[in-house]
């Protein structure tokens, strides 16, 4: 209703900032996914623009095309050793081993396994999961090659799986000439997340393109999804809250207690000054915790005008 009636959109923008400008603020981690919901979560993104910390100017580091990288973290078989699921003498770190800042020191390459970031959902998935993996894996853990020469973890690092699929598979079945990122993202989200029933209808085109392009990817996200179509994005949410909430974060807070440190899901905002160091903590747990390199955008909190070529993507 905010987005559609102009009204109820206005005296929702305004309602959040009086929230602001009052110290009225939220705090609540949902029971679902974990994620962390504040007054900068709630409030609509272009107006962060025009907050600031004590007068100085803010900064967001997130993760380029998230969601995507993280389901990278499922490929790697060690995601799922844990229990009696598979048969091995290699067995994933858990979640609940100290943090570590030396990343050299996980031999492993991933630090979580599906059974401590998620046991209910491992406990649903388990069976289809290992059937469909006794099958695909080991070739699973380095990932579907395809045209581009490139495979699916390997987009996702590097940041490019949105525009490689704007640029080859998407343009089969849109008459546009351009697709906006957002677009591309909402396309990329239809084809991970959507029920593995939708694949038959009329407008599944991009779900049968992912699963063409990324065979071995779509067959294991379509295993986790079998028995309940939200398993895979609640997974995949409550990896990025753990690595949020258990490892980047209490990090941060531990060897620089003086930086300024908000969390927007995938996301973290600090002022300017800092933005090399808390990049460098994301990047360097990512690897650590999920096995991934990742590239990240920085986006720095201005209004329109002074955001000219000031949003860019650093390794």
């Amino acid at each position: 209703l905010t987005s559609s009636v102009p009204a109820s959109r206005l005296y929702y923008d305004l309602h959040q900032i009086d929230k602001i400008d009052t110290k009225d603020l939220t705090f609540i981690q949902d029971d679902t996914s974990s994620r962390l919901h504040t007054n900068l979560t709630s409030i609509r993104s272009g107006l962060r623009d025009y907050i600031s910390y004590n007068g100085e100017e803010l900064v967001s580091i997130d993760f380029v095309n998230s969601q995507p990288l993280i389901s990278c973290a499922l490929l790697n078989p060690n995601f799922f050793m844990s229990g009696d699921v598979f048969t091995s003498n290699h067995r994933a770190k858990t979640i609940n081993t100290p943090v570590s800042y030396d990343i050299s020191s996980n031999c492993d390459g991933i630090m979580f396994n599906c059974k401590d970031v998620a046991p209910d959902i491992y406990n649903v998935i388990q069976h289809d999961v290992a059937t469909t993996s006794c099958i695909m894996f080991p070739e699973m853990d380095v990932s579907t090659e395809n045209t581009s020469g490139y495979s699916y973890k390997e987009l996702c690092e590097k940041g490019e799986l949105y525009e490689y699929l704007e640029r080859v598979a998407l343009p089969s079945f849109t008459s546009s000439n351009t697709l906006s990122r957002q677009e591309v993202k909402g396309m990329v989200f239809l084809m991970m997340f959507t029920s593995n029933q939708f694949i038959g209808q009329e407008s599944a085109e991009p779900k049968r393109i992912f699963r063409d392009i990324f065979p071995n990817e779509y067959e294991l996200f379509a295993s986790i999804k079998r028995k309940d179509n939200s398993n895979l994005p609640i997974l995949l949410q409550k990896i990025e809250s753990k690595l949020m909430y258990e490892r980047i974060v209490p990090r941060i807070h531990t060897n620089r207690p003086d930086i300024p440190m908000f969390t927007i899901h995938d996301s973290i905002v600090t002022t300017v000054d800092n933005k090399d160091y808390v990049q460098r903590v994301m990047l360097e747990e990512m690897k650590s915790a999920l096995g991934l390199s990742a590239k990240t955008k920085i986006e720095f909190w201005r209004s329109d005008s002074e955001k000219v070529n000031l949003v860019k993507k650093v390794a």
